[in-house]
């Protein structure tokens, strides 16, 4: 399975993509350098690849960067809230935000049944909560089960200066540690325009109701919680993407002879 295979099947779709490297646009607050070897999508396609993949989307996705590769499948989404600066300065209880994502991830399976798609497992932490004082970046990873197999979300937060730029990762476990590093590569090449980076604050500018602890569970979608109706905001809370290599398998195998496979 080539990124060419790859890029033509999702075409015949209605979903385009853009080979490395490539400069994707993530609106007016940023862009990200995507390396040869990756598919981006802008967010538009972003949203078709979510729904032909049975997953759901928030609505707001920006753009998504997909690899193939030695280092296993995965894939990156990329959202903006502007919800104002988020000050740095809170601590994390890591199992109390834990038990706020399950309550999300049922209302989620609610949606799911109603679709009628496969429901989510949101097992528990993979990687707790941790904050980079240095970077602004803020980071954690979910275990997902589905249909007996597991995938891992890797979230991160990029701090800016009107909001939070949330990059989630969509990788199987047996794949995270080696493919890692290629992700931690991707987003050096991640950049907030000039005016819009966290060290750029000035007094005067709007300043996020929440903390850091919320952006785990979905910003703006923590306030909800907490008034009791979190339902409605299922879709900020937790984000439960699929292991994308099965999907391909399908998508490339499912309209030919697959050439692993004799013909009968």
């Amino acid at each position: 399975m080539t990124l060419d295979d790859i890029i033509e099947e999702l075409a015949r779709s209605g979903v385009t993509m853009h080979k490395g490297p490539y400069s994707g646009d993530l609106g007016p607050q940023a862009q990200i350098a995507v390396p040869e070897g990756c598919l981006y999508a802008d967010g538009d396609n972003t949203r078709k690849f979510l729904e032909l993949s049975q997953n759901l989307s928030s609505g707001d996705e920006l753009g998504m960067v997909l690899s193939i590769g030695e280092a296993g499948s995965w894939s990156a989404y990329f959202s903006f809230s502007a919800d104002g600066y988020v000050k740095d300065n809170e601590e994390i209880d890591a199992g109390e935000l834990m038990d706020v994502m399950k309550e999300g991830n049922k209302a989620g399976n609610e949606e799911r049944r109603q679709r009628g798609w496969t429901e989510i497992n949101l097992v528990g932490w993979h990687k707790e909560p941790y904050y980079d004082e240095e970077t602004k970046n803020l980071s954690w990873s979910k275990l997902i089960e589905s249909e007996g197999s597991q995938t891992i979300n890797h979230s991160t937060r990029l701090l800016g200066r009107e909001g939070v730029m949330s990059v989630d990762l969509v990788i199987g476990p047996e794949d995270f540690d080696k493919a890692l590093p290629q992700f931690k590569a991707l987003l050096s090449g991640f950049e907030y325009r000039s005016g819009k980076r966290y060290a750029e604050f000035k007094e005067g500018d709007k300043v996020a109701e929440y903390g850091l602890a919320a952006l785990v569970v979905g910003g703006a979608g923590a306030l909800a919680f907490k008034a009791g109706i979190f339902q409605k905001f299922w879709k900020f809370i937790v984000v439960g993407v699929v292991a994308i290599g099965a999907f391909f398998r399908k998508l490339i195998f499912g309209k030919k002879s697959d050439p692993a496979q004799p013909n009968e």
